[in-house]
């Protein structure tokens, strides 16, 4: 999925150490544009895209490709949008 949207603003980097090696999580806030504009809300994971996020400027004009994904936990259901890629656009590549 993909949606296009003004960058707002970076969301805290919490990193540690699994047995599979060192990892780290973050996130981005964007605002989508339109009749209604709204606020929403990723998760980045892995270093690669943590850091592209650490690149973007508050305004920017960015494309963000996420997958979904819900889960269930103490009988609620929670919904994560995992960033899979963030691309800048150009304000004329809307």
């Amino acid at each position: 999925m993909n949606i296009v949207g003004i960058f707002i603003k970076a969301l805290p980097e919490i990193s540690g150490v699994s047995d599979r090696g060192e990892w780290v999580r973050g996130g981005l806030v964007i605002e989508t544009q339109g009749s209604y504009p709204t606020k929403v809300a990723f998760t980045a994971f892995g270093e690669e895209r943590v850091g592209a996020v650490r690149t973007l400027v508050v305004g920017a004009l960015v494309s963000v490709d996420f997958s979904p994904e819900s889960r269930e936990y103490g009988g609620k259901w929670y919904t994560d949008l995992k960033v899979t890629k963030i691309t800048p656009l150009q304000q004329n590549q809307r």
